[in-house]
């Protein structure tokens, strides 16, 4: 017999297959909403899991103790094993020497003026998207511009345009909205 931990997606599941062969989409988007309500931070998979059409999750990494996790079909999810590095991140961006633009507008900034961070990314860039047990990159990268800046950092305005569909103009603040372009049947706020 198998001992399923609490954290194990077999303890919400009991017959959950781990083959592969079955899409398990709901039933392993239920087991990751349940381990979220419980507070948990990982979700062990100890086999692959079939899950073409899982989506909405993020609050809780699925994770491997073993190495045979793996979920197949999930768009931009993956199974993590416990063995892996911590996210590089907050140690690998140097705001100071990475983003000399953003540096000069800081030098500037003002409550009345900050210096703007317009993110653009896909999925990663929501605020539900953990890059650590207890982070979220928008998370992360508000600490670190926090630990570079001091209380200048409170000068800085982050402008989350986190979508994959999101283009550059629509995320970038122009100086009026009459210089953005419309889309075909949207309107003005």
């Amino acid at each position: 017999m198998i001992h399923v931990t609490p954290d194990d997606v077999r303890h919400f599941v009991p017959d959950i297959d781990l083959t592969g062969t079955r899409d398990e989409s709901e039933r392993l988007k239920a087991a990751h909403d349940a381990a979220a309500a419980r507070g948990y931070r990982d979700l062990f998979i100890e086999g692959p899991v079939l899950a073409p059409s899982l989506a909405a999750v993020g609050q809780v990494l699925f994770r491997t103790r073993t190495g045979a996790g793996r979920l197949i079909g999930a768009y931009r999810k993956r199974v993590i094993p416990l063995s892996a590095p911590p996210a590089l991140f907050p140690a690998g961006i140097h705001p100071r020497r990475h983003l000399p633009r953003f540096l000069s507008a800081m030098a500037q900034a003002t409550a009345e003026r900050p210096a703007t961070i317009a993110l653009l990314s896909d999925s990663w860039g929501m605020p539900n998207q953990r890059i650590a047990p207890t982070s979220s990159f928008v998370g992360a990268l508000m600490r670190r511009l926090r630990q570079e800046f001091g209380p200048a950092a409170r000068h800085i305005h982050l402008q989350n345009h986190a979508v994959g569909a999101t283009r550059l103009l629509e995320a970038t603040p122009p100086r009026k909205m009459s210089q953005v372009p419309r889309r075909a049947g949207s309107r003005r706020r």
